[in-house]
């Protein structure tokens, strides 16, 4: 099957083989407390999506001190220049031989801005408070939005947005 962007799989492939094979995130490694992101997956989502995209983080169950993380409490800390910084409470993980899995689902709380945001993962259990350092990711910008302004619901209900 040729993947070009003239051509989609017939009916009966589909099931099979689909040219999005290639837009599945990848999972993130955390190596070095430093978050390894794969090449092309720099964009989180587009501005003013909400719930469209998640990002799965594999964390080394034991911190380089021989701490196990596995009881521990997950957050991802977000910044960015317009919405300043937020912390998320991670409430998807698995827990796996060697590594976490945590589940960070992409809502418009960060796709309201467009441009980059710092990103860090912490993990708070007892007296260890364990970080990565901060990542850079991007919210691509959407033709119903300059880059930089808000986006947010229409009070109205529709599917119109308003921009601030």
């Amino acid at each position: 099957m040729n993947c070009n962007s003239n051509t989609a799989p017939l009916l009966e492939q589909s099931t099979i083989m689909s040219c999005n094979n290639g837009c599945t995130p990848k999972d993130i490694n955390v190596i070095c407390k430093k978050i390894i992101i794969p090449a092309g997956q720099e964009i989180l989502g587009i501005q003013g999506e909400n719930n469209t995209s998640k990002r799965y983080f594999l964390i080394p169950k034991i911190t380089e001190n021989g701490d196990d993380l596995s009881n521990a409490q997950f957050n991802i800390v977000i910044k960015s220049d317009v919405n300043g910084t937020a912390t998320i409470e991670i409430k998807e993980l698995q827990i796996l031989e060697n590594y976490i899995k945590l589940e960070w689902k992409i809502d418009d709380s960060i796709t309201n801005v467009s441009g980059n945001l710092q990103v860090q993962i912490e993990a708070i259990k007892d007296d260890i408070i364990w970080k990565t350092y901060p990542a850079t990711f991007i919210i691509a910008s959407s033709l119903d939005g300059k880059d930089g302004d808000i986006i947010h619901p229409s009070p109205r209900g529709n599917s119109r947005q308003e921009i601030c």
